[in-house]
């Protein structure tokens, strides 16, 4: 039953869902219920020494994923992005000053709480995604294909 649980427990986590602690304690209660037919109280440490026996989990602190970012992160999607861009770059074949990379970082400045959660040990970042909206400031910084960067930018929130 234990090892169920821990295909569960990282299978939840690699869809973006992450069990907390005390979420954890209550799917076990749930499934001792139905094996003896009556509540049954687990420990108060059961969860933290469930832990100490299965090495394949890790504790994180969980980081935010919006639903709709991660909704549209699907591999097909993602291939198909960049077998467009591929196409674009053999049909058009554009010089290097053409060519820009950017990346943004958003920076939450609403309060959100990062929960512990239990998923796979040894994953850098365990997100939890979370449904709603957020007050973010971005922060886009873009570098050109010859090697030259454009000032950064930051975007706040606008009325």
């Amino acid at each position: 039953e234990e090892l169920v649980i821990v295909d569960f427990l990282i299978g939840m986590g690699k869809r973006g869902f992450p069990l907390t602690h005390q979420m954890i304690y209550e799917k076990a209660s749930q499934i001792l219920e139905l094996k003896t037919g009556h509540a049954v109280e687990l420990g108060g440490q059961w969860v933290y020494r469930f832990l100490q026996r299965h090495p394949r989990l890790a504790v994180y602190r969980a980081t935010p994923l919006e639903w709709s970012r991660a909704n549209g992160m699907n591999p097909t999607a993602v291939k198909e992005y960049f077998d467009t861009v591929e196409m674009l770059f053999d049909l058009h074949n554009p010089p290097e000053e053409n060519i820009h990379a950017m990346d943004e970082v958003g920076i939450n400045t609403g309060i959100f709480a990062r929960p512990l959660v239990i998923a796979e040990a040894g994953q850098r970042h365990q997100h939890l995604q979370k449904i709603g909206d957020r007050k973010i400031t971005t922060c886009i910084e873009t570098i050109v294909g010859n090697g030259t960067t454009l000032r950064p930018t930051v975007i706040f929130k606008g009325t």
